[in-house]
């Protein structure tokens, strides 16, 4: 099976060095039209301004003709075979395999006469490579083996050297390959050293260099001789090998270089083949709608090539049938001006003209026939193509559809989150950027177009404008990515903006590229404020309570350390003077009064001390602390108290306890104050993820809807505490139907 990489460089052998033509605007901005929009004018500008042989070939295509027609008029025979291997280049590098096969016969026939055994075998070699491209595969072996055997003996060491690299063109086996591309190279450096400034040596060893992988040396040939097929050629073979490699920037520059030869030569192949490696460079790079228009525009080349081809075919076969014919009338015109000469009686000539007359017409009916069997297969063959690029163009239609949806899907998601994107190309010099970019900063779509960096630093915030200007010009110090936050100021109003873009540079550290966003995080920065606000709030509560709790423990103190020191001071001054037997009754009443007086005193400090601070928490636990408050709260009321408080102890900090024992308290307070209930209840129970504190009565109940009834019943210090402990409360309570409370407070790895 044949290599791609040996075809390649055999179809390119021995072509002669292009002209470069001045470009016309519309050749010259053929690859940005929309394909889509602009097929009729792409196909207009692809028929009328490009060729197959190219602008150049087409000058040289008519100037050796003119050569050959008046060698052939001069009898000058090797220079008639000169001009028909030459016009056989010419069509072969096209593609036009017919052509060259007829001038490379025709060449060699001429040769065979003037008895050029080196020539040739080289138009043998030329022979086969025109069947070796029409896909014929004994055909080429038996020429290529034919014309090697011959010019591999050569003593002109240039003549081996394309011997050599003719025959590993057909070599199936890559180590022989590779050794005769070796040998060829060698052979033609020789051949340089000799004759540093000749155009077709260095030609071929620009091949050669290619053949033995060493194409950027190649490349710096062909530049050199001013080659232009052979530059666009190599350029493409280097960027595809780089695309692989995943040098994108590279790739990219060289793809741009070969497009301007292709587009400047008016080279068909060239375009088709450059604009291919384009389409598998954005496709590589994500860009699917570029390379979705990069490959629509490589199939309309193609179809203009197939036009082409089968134009010049039908032509050949016209033109042959044409001779043909003209043939055919001249003869009978001669043999009825002989019948009309000889004497009617002599039927032996008579019989012998028919003869000729019916072997003429029958040359020329097989001769129609078998041309038109051959068009009608070069038609099917056109069909089936057409139908294949039929597909590929319903198939880049439904992708086409594809990219469409999914634009608008972007476009809607960038809506909803008030986010934009834009970019910079090196090429066009231009800022683009989506729909969201103008409304986002206040500014209209033709100022941005206008004037994308000062438009947008001329509605920065006064204090942000240094920076952000700083920072819209550092992707030109190259750095590759960048990320800020800074105010705007659209229609009187501050917003937030977070800017984020990265830049892409080329091998020598140069901008090709960059991209980035732009989004509206006002809102964002509204939230962080309200957390922050929220944190600031819970964290002042906290201390707010804490103080509190340090005051209560001061004053318990005080109660206990001072003032019931004091009651106990005058306690025991009393119970002296009641020992005294010379008292008086009276006194000794009274002072009996004062006695109890300072017991009662004496206990109601010790509950006010408790209710300031409960001392047994730390050495009890929470729930007999609890259950030892609700006690002593029964002994002063009528209210019927259900209690259900499960053990909690070691599950929450002594900080959280005494924040669930003030919360129980204040509630039950609560009861006490305003409630006028008969019963109450008060359960503390375990749930999977955090415990469920419930407090019920069947009270008055209250509007919870009522700031003042808020405050008279301290619901906002329940409130406060349970923020502290990241639990949740409910209420549901109404005028007359009770109330109940019920608070969720987590514990362990749900305490977040």
């Amino acid at each position: 099976m044949k290599t791609i990489l040996p075809s390649i460089f055999f179809f390119i052998l021995l072509f002669p060095p292009g002209l470069n033509v001045n470009a016309q605007s519309g050749v010259d901005s053929l690859d940005i039209y929309d394909p889509y929009t602009k097929t009729a004018e792409i196909r207009r500008i692809l028929e009328s301004q490009f060729t197959l042989l190219g602008s150049n070939n087409l000058k040289r295509e008519k100037e050796f003709t003119n050569r050959l027609e008046k060698a052939r008029s001069d009898g000058d025979s090797l220079t008639s075979m000169k001009m028909l291997s030459a016009l056989g280049d010419i069509y072969i590098q096209a593609g036009i395999n017919s052509m060259a096969l007829k001038f490379y016969s025709e060449a060699s026939t001429v040769s065979v006469g003037i008895n050029d055994s080196i020539q040739t075998a080289l138009l043998k070699m030329k022979i086969g490579r025109c069947y070796y491209f029409a896909d014929i595969n004994d055909i080429p072996v038996e020429y290529i083996n034919s014309g090697y055997t011959l010019l591999s003996q050569s003593k002109d060491i240039e003549i081996r050297a394309m011997a050599l690299y003719f025959k590993a063109a057909l070599n199936t086996s890559p180590a022989e390959t590779k050794e005769l591309y070796r040998q060829a190279l060698e052979l033609q450096k020789i051949v340089i050293s000799k004759k540093p400034k000749d155009i077709e040596a260095n030609e071929n060893l620009s091949r050669y260099l290619n053949a033995n992988g060493k194409t950027e040396e190649a490349l710096k040939i062909a530049e050199k001789i001013n080659n232009p097929w052979l530059t666009a050629l190599y350029l493409n073979n280097i960027g595809y090998k780089d695309l692989h490699e995943k040098k994108f920037a590279k790739a990219y520059d060289l793809f741009r270089r070969a497009l301007k030869i292709a587009l400047d030569e008016r080279l068909k192949i060239l375009l088709r083949n450059t604009l291919n490696n384009l389409a598998e460079y954005y496709r590589s790079t994500g860009d699917w709608k570029t390379a979705t228009r990069y490959q629509f525009l490589q199939l309309l080349v193609m179809g203009s090539i197939y036009n082409e081809k089968y134009n010049s075919l039908f032509s050949e076969y016209k033109a042959k049938f044409q001779i043909e014919l003209s043939e055919s009338r001249i003869k009978n015109l001669e043999t009825e001006r002989t019948e009309l000469s000889d004497t009617l009686h002599n039927e032996r000539i008579i019989t012998f003209l028919l003869f000729l007359l019916a072997l003429s017409t029958t040359f020329i009916l097989v001769t129609v026939i078998t041309s038109r069997k051959k068009i009608n297969a070069v038609v099917k063959e056109l069909n089936l193509r057409n139908d294949t690029l039929s597909a590929q163009k319903t198939e880049l239609e439904l992708l086409h559809s594809e990219l469409s949806q999914k634009e608008l899907n972007l476009r809607n998601a960038q809506e909803i989150a008030k986010l934009a994107n834009w970019q910079w190309n090196r090429d066009e010099d231009k800022f683009s950027f989506s729909d969201q970019m103008p409304l986002i900063f206040g500014i209209p779509k033709d100022e941005l177009d206008k004037n994308f960096r000062s438009s947008i630093l001329a509605v920065v915030h006064p204090d942000d404008r240094e920076i952000v200007g700083t920072y819209l010009h550092q992707g030109r110090n190259k750095r590759e990515y960048h990320d800020r936050e800074y105010r705007i100021i659209c229609n009187s109003t501050i917003k937030w903006i977070r800017s984020k873009y990265s830049a892409l540079t080329d091998e020598n550290g140069d901008l090709i590229h960059i991209a980035g966003t732009v989004q509206d995080i006002t809102y964002l920065k509204e939230e962080e404020e309200i957390r922050v606000a929220a944190a600031t709030q819970r964290s002042f509560t906290e201390l707010l309570i804490m103080s509190q709790e340090q005051e209560r423990k001061r004053i318990a103190g005080e109660l206990h350390d001072s003032f019931g020191q004091d009651l106990l001071f005058i306690k025991n001054k009393v119970k002296l003077g009641l020992r005294d037997k010379n008292i008086e009754l009276f006194a000794g009443d009274f002072i009996s009064e004062i006695d109890h007086s300072i017991d009662s005193l004496l206990a109601h400090t010790r509950d006010i001390a408790y209710s300031l601070i409960p001392v047994h928490l730390e050495r009890l636990g929470l729930s007999e602390t609890l259950n030892e408050l609700i006690t002593r709260a029964s002994k002063t009321t009528n209210i019927q108290f259900i209690l259900d408080i499960e053990a909690v102890e070691n599950i929450f900090p002594v900080e959280k306890e005494l924040t669930i024992y003030r919360i129980v308290q204040e509630a039950l307070n609560n009861i006490l104050k305003h409630s006028e209930a008969n019963n109450a209840s008060i359960t503390l129970s375990r749930r999977k993820k955090f415990y469920l504190l419930e407090i019920d009565d069947d009270g008055t109940g209250f509007d919870a809807t009522n700031p003042a009834v808020q405050r008279g019943f301290g619901l906002a210090n329940i409130v406060n505490r349970v923020d502290l402990l990241n639990g949740k409360l409910k209420i549901s309570t109404e005028p007359g139907k009770g109330t109940n409370i019920k608070i969720y407070i987590p514990f362990g790895d749900n305490n977040e």
